[in-house]
């Protein structure tokens, strides 16, 4: 007679078989540009994938390509430098729209 599984043995099985696969990390939240966030929404769609695996895939992608990577290392910085002059902008105005508050 063949016995059935327990669930101790089950269980462990289980442990093993994910103990097979990467540890996920923590959400991280990530803020886009409006159109890129519509463009990433409709093609994670399609492919029936998940923004964050689109995310890993483009890493594990590009990581081994030096040219590619140098590529996307300069975007980035590029994007990060506008990010931060808009940044700069908005306390500029918020300081600006205290400033006309206080004298009214």
């Amino acid at each position: 007679m063949v016995q059935q599984p327990t669930v101790v043995s089950e269980l462990k099985r289980l442990e093993e078989l994910l103990a097979n696969f990467p540890e996920i990390a923590t959400r991280v939240p990530v803020r886009l540009e409006t159109p890129i966030k519509q463009e990433l929404d409709s093609l994670c769609q399609s492919e029936k994938v998940t923004i964050e695996t689109l995310l890993e895939a483009l890493y594990v992608t590009c990581k081994d390509k030096e040219s590619v990577m140098r590529q996307v290392i300069k975007e980035a910085k590029k994007r990060l430098k506008s990010r931060k002059e808009v940044g700069n902008i908005r306390s500029s105005l918020t300081k600006l729209n205290n400033l006309t508050k206080n004298r009214k």
